[in-house]
């Protein structure tokens, strides 16, 4: 990963925290080292975690993402 790309995950996860932490089901975290996530009850849906983002999404959305070569799995 480059630093550039290191930094726009990292952007990507503080976006996605702003977005859902007004939920009260959503909570933020360390995990797995030191790596910041978010959860739903027991459920993480997404961390950081050596500079990429690793979201928890449905097989269909995660095939259109590697399709249109904005995603990997």
């Amino acid at each position: 990963m480059t630093e550039s790309e290191t930094r726009a995950a990292e952007e990507l996860f503080e976006q996605l925290a702003a977005r859902f932490l007004a939920d009260p089901m959503v909570s933020q975290g360390t995990g797995f080292g030191s790596n910041p996530w978010l959860r739903v009850g027991s459920k993480i849906f997404a961390i950081l975690r050596e500079g990429e983002l690793i979201v928890k999404l449905s097989k269909e959305r995660v095939d259109q993402l590697v399709v249109s070569g904005v995603g990997a799995r």
